[in-house]
């Protein structure tokens, strides 16, 4: 797969990432979009694989760009959906566009 791939040779370059910023808004349809664009479960495969400590979803919440509906990535990634997902879902963040987070 060509994301492991990318998010491997990431991990590879910079082994102490701190942050990963990941586009996880306009995503459907997937044949053209998966190229460029992660969903959930894709975006927190990739802050595994590029071993960041922290990760931040933007790219959603402005208007409808493709067939998914605009508040769909951060619903995505609720904790109740994705139970296995553990303390990486604790590590991600879904950020509203506009949001201001301080990382310490």
């Amino acid at each position: 797969m060509v994301m492991a791939t990318t998010f491997r040779r990431v991990r590879q370059r910079h082994p102490r990432l701190t942050l990963a910023l990941l586009p996880i808004g306009a995503y459907e349809p997937r044949w053209i979009m998966r190229n460029n664009r992660l969903q959930s479960r894709e975006a927190l495969e990739a802050l595994e694989l590029c071993g960041a400590e922290r990760a931040l979803g933007h790219h959603w919440g402005t208007f409808r760009l493709t067939n998914e509906a605009v508040d769909a990535p951060p619903q995505r990634h609720c904790p109740r959906r994705w139970p296995a997902a553990g303390s990486r879902r604790a590590r991600f963040l879904a950020v509203r566009p506009g949001q201001v987070v301080l990382l310490t």
